[in-house]
This record gives structure tokens, C-alpha cells and sequence, in this order.
């Protein structure tokens, strides 16, 4: 299937800060889902990207946020290792301390 996403989500893929702000400023939700159940954070997140993570924290991001696996039955094998996880997951499980300590420093359990 075709992911679709926000704007937040591609500026948070480019890491493309003013962007970012932009569309935070002009009231876009920091915690939107695309269809495969990842919010900007967890972009950010698994590609390491702490100024990015910043911007989205301050910007409102909830840092507990789970990932929701929506997808087709077709691709529930995928299911366990894809569902459920935060931001926080996602870096340390790519070894982006940067980011963890940022999750961290902002009160990620």
C-alpha cells in the first residue's frame, strides 16, 4: 500500500528545520500518524536527528506516543517487531544517543 503522510513528516525526513516550525506555528498537530502508525517523532527518532526531535518536543510532540500498527492483514507478520514502540525505542534501537538523551532529558520512560 501507499504511505501517506503530513508535511510534518517529510520536514522531519529531510530535516528541515524552518519548515518544521512553519507548520508547528500555523497549529499543525506534532503527533499525527501516517498510515504506517509513525508521528514525525519517530522519524526523527530512528534517523537520529536530535535538533529535529527538539523542535518537534517543544513544539508539543508527546514523547510517549506508540507507534499503531494499521496496516493489512497481509503484513501482520511485521506486527510485533513494528507496533507499540516510542521514540525512545526507536533511537536507542538505532544507537542514536544523542537523541535518547534528548528523549531522556525530556522525561521519556
Amino acid at each position: 500500500p501507499r504511505r501517506l503522510t503530513s508535511l510534518l513528516h517529510v520536514a522531519s525526513q529531510l530535516c528541515s528545520q524552518d519548515t518544521l516550525k512553519l507548520v508547528l506555528l500555523r497549529g499543525a498537530s506534532p503527533d499525527i500518524l501516517d498510515t504506517y502508525g509513525w508521528a514525525p517523532l519517530h522519524l526523527a527518532a530512528w534517523n537520529g536527528n536530535a535538533d529535529v526531535m527538539r523542535i518537534l518536543v517543544d513544539g508539543g510532540a508527546d514523547i510517549e506516543l506508540r507507534k499503531i500498527w494499521n496496516q493489512p492483514p497481509l503484513f501482520d507478520r511485521y506486527r510485533t517487531e513494528h507496533s507499540g514502540t516510542t521514540p525512545l525505542h526507536q533511537a536507542a534501537s538505532r544507537g542514536h544517543l544523542p537523541a535518547v538523551e534528548l528523549l531522556l532529558a525530556a522525561g521519556a520512560d
